[in-house]
């Protein structure tokens, strides 16, 4: 899983979309919530927002991105249903 928190300052390497909880701060006005993660990775993700079920959705078109090295992998992308303005929040993927 490759996630960005606080404008890209956090990632994360992993085999699972799983994520514990952890605090995200939305730094200007409409920020959407984008997860994503390799596509080779089974399962489909629940999220919770705050402590709450929140149905994000999946995108239309998933990703694909090229390392240096020539390797390329695709990604799942989903998106909050809705924007978040100047807001501290928290995110957990199960």
């Amino acid at each position: 899983v490759i996630h960005s928190l606080s404008g890209g300052s956090g990632s994360l390497v992993t085999t699972s979309y799983t994520l514990s909880e952890q605090t995200i701060t939305t730094s200007a006005a409409d920020n959407y919530i984008y997860y994503c993660y390799p596509s080779r990775i089974a399962g489909t993700p629940t999220f919770k927002i705050n402590g709450f079920t929140t149905a994000f959705t999946s995108g239309t078109h998933d990703k694909v991105n090229a390392g240096s090295n020539g390797f390329t992998e695709e990604y799942k992308v989903w998106k909050s249903p809705q924007f978040y303005n100047d807001a501290t929040l928290t995110l957990e993927v199960s």
